[in-house]
């Protein structure tokens, strides 16, 4: 975005989300902003064909190392997805969780090196209806034990409307004990609900076990919260990767921008794309940028654009059988063009950013250059999470050289990080949607 209308950016952004508080369960609700949102739920310990045990990958794992997909080649268990979840969010190091583990083949419990004891939660059962009688407020991320590891769940720090403590679960349904009368189920998601709800739902599947509902012990252990990785791997990343038309130099890194009498935080960009000219393709007289992206504000949803950039809105791609993820557009200063007339696609024609050392490139027999893109994201105080797709193409028949992608995290709750970067010689389907529906907004 343009940093010379970065400050009026910014106070639009204010007077649209004046009042807006930032939920911090919402880096705990990743599963509810992503296409992978689940795996393979099993008793701990039990395999399953074509998968990772998460403590198998745990006890391999380096520091540093991209943590494991969630999907449905990981098994794991309840309390085993609230210590994926702080890989995730990047609050706990996987040295940690390795002794962790450790702790665990020793029998001691879980509760006990997971963090500090908060307290045992009282609570009384009348007519089938669970009331918990707190002597202090959840957090967000504090773990709640049922009878120790008989069912783990992880505080959102929220309530619902009539009061209910609300819980990340992971299980196929409420399991109560070590689930062994259970198999492994794949496509097991991570459950939003109430701690209410979960044992009221328990006291009906299992009315004689544990022998007396009144008496499980419920007890609250909130973890340490500490830096999960280097400075320099979760904040900046470099990387030079070649593709069948050339090679991109891709870096991206949190930073401060000095504006006027302050700075402001931003997610600096930099991608480079070298062209590879030869003999026998079509010469490019003008090589260029088209980006994607999708940005989710602080509840994890799609950003709703205000004023002036409402179009993107109305562009935004829908989630499809054939790859296609929810949410991108593609970045242009929307108030610069009119719905059914001509608009550029191109980055650069809305933000040349030429002062930052951003330009166009060119593969021709007596000229090749490099083509530079310069990004800045920011209004981190309303955003959480942006992802972006730079393809580089050419402007004279629109031929697409490849694509690289990037982009940052800074949720409410957890460390900020950058994501790691890529590229390919390809558009992925989510790009070619995004492009399509712009085109078609503009009637071009």
């Amino acid at each position: 975005m343009k940093l010379s209308v970065m400050r009026a950016f910014v106070a639009a952004l204010t007077v649209v989300l004046f009042g807006f508080t930032q939920s911090p369960s919402s880096g705990l609700l990743w599963f509810e902003r992503t296409d992978q949102n689940f795996a393979v739920w099993a008793p701990f310990g039990e395999e399953h064909a074509g998968a990772v045990r998460f403590q198998d990958w745990v006890a391999r794992a380096k520091s540093g190392q991209p943590l494991i997909d969630f999907n449905n080649r990981l098994v794991l268990n309840c309390w085993e997805y609230v210590l994926y979840t702080g890989l995730r969010l990047k609050t706990v190091s996987v040295e940690t969780v390795q002794s962790h583990y450790d702790a665990i083949a020793q029998s001691k419990p879980l509760s006990m090196v997971l963090g500090t004891l908060m307290g045992v939660v009282p609570y009384t059962i009348e007519s089938g209806v669970v009331n918990l009688r707190w002597s202090f407020t959840p957090q967000a991320g504090d773990v709640i034990f049922m009878d120790e590891t008989s069912h783990v769940v992880q505080a959102t720090g929220q309530r619902t409307a009539d009061g209910r403590v609300q819980v990340i679960s992971f299980s196929p349904r409420p399991i109560w004990g070590d689930g062994s009368r259970y198999w492994a189920e794949p496509n097991t998601r991570p459950e939003l609900t109430t701690l209410e709800s979960l044992i009221e739902q328990m006291m009906e599947l299992y009315p004689d076990v544990p022998s007396d509902w009144n008496n499980i012990e419920l007890k609250v252990v909130r973890p340490p919260i500490g830096p999960a990785i280097s400075e320099m791997e979760s904040l900046s990343r470099n990387k030079k990767i070649s593709v069948a038309e050339g090679e991109f130099v891709i870096e991206s890194k949190w930073k401060k921008i000095e504006q006027t009498s302050d700075a402001i935080d931003v997610l600096y960009g930099r991608v480079k794309f070298t062209p590879k000219f030869k003999d026998f393709t079509p010469a490019c007289n003008n090589i260029s940028f088209i980006q994607s992206a999708r940005v989710l504000d602080n509840a994890g949803q799609n950003y709703k654009w205000p004023s002036g950039q409402q179009a993107r809105n109305r562009m935004m791609t829908k989630k499809s059988a054939n790859g296609v993820a929810a949410g991108f557009f593609i970045d242009h200063d929307a108030s610069l063009c009119a719905e059914s007339r001509e608009c550029s696609p191109f980055y650069r024609d809305s933000w040349p950013n030429t002062q930052d050392g951003s330009h166009d490139g060119a593969s021709t027999p007596g000229r090749t250059s490099s083509a530079v893109l310069i990004d800045y994201p920011f209004g981190w105080e309303f955003i959480s999470s942006i992802s972006l797709e730079a393809c580089a193409v050419c402007r004279d028949d629109m031929k697409i050289y490849g694509c690289a992608t990037w982009g940052g995290t800074w949720p409410p709750v957890g460390e900020r990080f950058v994501h790691e970067v890529n590229a390919s010689n390809l558009p992925s389907a989510t790009f070619s949607s995004a492009l399509l529906r712009f085109q078609r907004h503009y009637r071009q």
